[in-house]
């Protein structure tokens, strides 16, 4: 290959940008293919992966423009054309995760938005039901979000942040999230907080156990005082999670 260059300075440039883009498509897919499994990637919507995928991706643009620079235009020509002839044999873009595929199905579609890897600190409003526009939620939100998609008994992590005591607290925040009677952000507002998680769960009204009051270990490291009467017969002490009861016909029975 000759090094003669045949490119006009701006072809040149619009080649190294052409060739980083394509670069990052070919590598995303395999990205994505590679990580199916991974619940980081999985339980999130593959356009989500994407943006966030082309998002980190796009700070590395400098440099490799500055590498590309230095190198003779017979390289890039030759990177360029190995990439386009990789993702030619990709075949057209249909990546999908596990999320896409539930939400194919009409089985979830509470985790379309509001997903981000970044977990903030902020407690929210005091509004039940209100949060933050926009803001991302929490480890273990996203932890009590993700096991009512998948239907199965949330995290250790996720019982206690929710003050989850018994199958009536769990189905008191499974059915309105599933029928999207509370937002995530909403939920996220309301993490460790057992009055604010009493008013979401009594104001939804798939909830099936309105008598329902939560108490969770923050309120108990915060001195909180402890409802009266909560539907599972005691208040949170910070305890075990309860007993495994038999399986619900929804599957929302702890496994």
């Amino acid at each position: 290959m000759s090094d003669t260059p045949t490119w006009s300075e701006a072809e040149r440039k619009g080649k190294e940008r052409e060739l980083f883009d394509t670069a990052n498509r070919v590598q995303y897919r395999r990205y994505l293919e590679a990580n199916a499994l991974d619940p980081v990637v999985a339980l999130q919507p593959a356009e989500r992966v994407k943006e966030v995928y082309f998002r980190e991706a796009e700070k590395d643009w400098p440099e490799f423009q500055r590498v590309a620079a230095s190198r003779p235009e017979s390289e890039v020509r030759y990177a360029l054309g190995q990439f386009q002839a990789q993702e030619a044999a990709l075949g057209p873009e249909k990546p999908i995760t596990l999320m896409d595929a539930l939400q194919a199905h009409g089985i979830f579609p509470l985790l379309t938005a509001h997903q981000d890897s970044v977990p903030h600190a902020s407690a929210g409003a005091e509004t039940p039901g209100v949060a933050t526009p926009g803001s991302p939620i929490r480890d273990t939100t996203r932890g009590l979000i993700n096991a009512v998609c998948l239907d199965c008994w949330p995290s250790l992590a996720s019982i206690a942040d929710f003050g989850l005591d018994s199958q009536a607290h769990y189905e008191a925040l499974y059915y309105p999230l599933r029928n999207g009677e509370i937002s995530p952000e909403a939920l996220d507002a309301a993490l460790g907080h057992g009055e604010k998680l009493t008013a979401l769960a009594r104001n939804a009204p798939s909830n099936p156990h309105k008598g329902v009051s939560f108490y969770t270990s923050w309120d108990v490291m915060f001195g909180r005082k402890a409802p009266d009467a909560p539907e599972s017969g005691r208040a949170r002490t910070g305890g075990s999670p309860p007993e495994p009861e038999p399986r619900h016909t929804r599957g929302t029975r702890r496994r």
